[in-house]
């Protein structure tokens, strides 16, 4: 029994109960994109334990307890905030936006759309606690969001306690959605940064190259961005372009000497060189965005190429090759050439040069790689039974060989002649008698 309790006692002492500044309400969606809001409001834990927040009331009114003058809606219980933890609420369901549906205790829960009153109480009745924020008239959140509908209003500093001073307030700068009610707003995040808490040296590599990478797959690189200033660096948004996107989501407050790693995932879904940019956009406007090159190359893996096309020229030391059309590779696939008299045993590589059609005769003990080529074989021995194959290489250095091709050179010329007559050679195929 007494193992028990303590470890109750301990469980209730992890959780913290109702005093005044340990939630704030730190941020407030009070006119969204549609024409009827379905408005919210994130309260903020600033303690490091945990704080329950069953039976905690929201009002918008200007007297206490309920009913009071406007509207009040109530959490149900069971309800925690984890430590530094965040908890939307509404009253009614979000799309979009986790949040808890409360309770609308007190008719009328709507908030102005050119500033209201809010204030959080740890109960129902006098002998509830006021947390944060006021019922006071005219002390009012102020309207910083004007016509940008569906933008919410942050504090600048969560952990601080309800103010009526735009100062202390921001419009959301960081984008949690291009369609619906709600576009700028951090529900359940850290808030955005207000631009006058900002500055700061931003240290970033102006180049990066991701390995090259298979067609269908993908590669993850992490770089470092660095504040090397002496005021905080407040990021708003990392944005890419193309195949690239990042797989961190800021808003990111960056302290003096503090790094961030960015996380970069290429995944190419055709081949193509990649060019692109990753921009860090910072939440004050004075500052320039920073701009990171991306080099990367998307690659289809070789498979085995076709045989070469082998055709007779007609002569005793000629043959004509053509390197065919290839539809399991890509266009990119570079090819060689290889010949032999013997199945291989003994072979050399001839350059395939494209569109040439004159012989031949430079020959090479290593592969010299081209895209496509056709051509002339010179220097052949007539009657000769000869093999020629392909070799397929991609842009990771991967390499196939393929099945052979086979075909005879044409017989030696037999001819007699008048030894009247005088043969003057004028090319290996050819005499001309006089």
């Amino acid at each position: 029994m007494k193992i028990m309790f303590c470890a109750l006692m301990l469980l209730a002492s992890a959780i913290a109960h109702a005093q005044p500044g340990s939630v704030r309400i730190n941020e407030i969606m009070y006119d969204d994109t549609a024409g009827i809001d379905v408005e919210w409001v994130e309260l903020y834990n600033t303690l490091n334990v945990p704080v329950d927040v069953s039976h905690w009331v929201l009002t918008d009114g200007n007297t206490w307890p309920v009913p009071t003058s406007e509207g009040a809606i109530q959490i149900s219980a069971g309800v925690t905030i984890p430590p530094l933890g965040y908890q939307v609420i509404s009253k009614q369901s979000l799309i979009g936006v986790p949040g808890l549906v409360c309770a609308e205790i007190d008719p009328s829960w709507l908030l102005h759309d050119t500033g209201d009153n809010l204030a959080l109480y740890d109960g129902v009745g006098f002998s509830a606690n006021l947390i944060d924020g006021t019922i006071a008239p005219l002390q009012n959140f102020p309207d910083l969001c004007g016509l940008n509908s569906g933008n919410s209003l942050e504090k600048c500093n969560q952990a601080a306690p309800w103010s009526t001073d735009p100062s202390q307030w921001h419009e959301s700068t960081h984008l949690y959605s291009t369609s619906g009610r709600y576009r700028h707003c951090t529900p359940g995040l850290p808030n955005s940064a207000c631009a006058s808490l900002c500055g700061g040296s931003l240290q970033a590599p102006p180049m990066l190259t991701i390995p090259h990478t298979a067609v269908g797959s993908s590669n993850v690189i992490n770089f470092p961005i660095m504040n090397d200033g002496v005021q905080t660096i407040c990021i708003d948004s990392i944005r890419t372009n193309g195949n690239v996107f990042t797989t961190n989501v800021p808003p990111v407050l960056l302290e003096p000497g503090g790094v961030f790693d960015v996380q970069v995932m290429f995944a190419p879904l055709y081949e193509f060189d990649f060019d692109g940019v990753v921009t860090i956009y910072h939440a004050q406007a004075d500052t320039p965005k920073t701009v990171v090159h991306i080099n990367a190359l998307a690659c289809t893996p070789v498979v085995s190429p076709p045989p070469p096309i082998l055709h007779s020229a007609g002569s005793p030391n000629h043959l004509y090759y053509v390197i065919p059309w290839d539809p399991q590779n890509s266009e990119r696939t570079k090819y060689a050439v290889e010949v032999s008299p013997d199945a291989f045993q003994t072979s050399w590589f001839i350059e395939p040069i494209p569109s040439n059609p004159g012989p031949q005769t430079v020959y090479f003990l290593g592969k010299d790689w081209a895209q496509r080529g056709t051509g002339v074989i010179s220097g052949l021995n007539p009657g000769t039974n000869y093999q020629a194959r392909l070799w397929a290489r991609d842009c990771f250095g991967h390499e196939m060989v393929g099945t052979f091709a086979e075909l005879s050179t044409e017989p030696a010329v037999q001819f007699s002649a008048d030894p009247r007559l005088t043969a003057q050679v004028i090319h290996p195929d050819s005499l001309r008698l006089r």
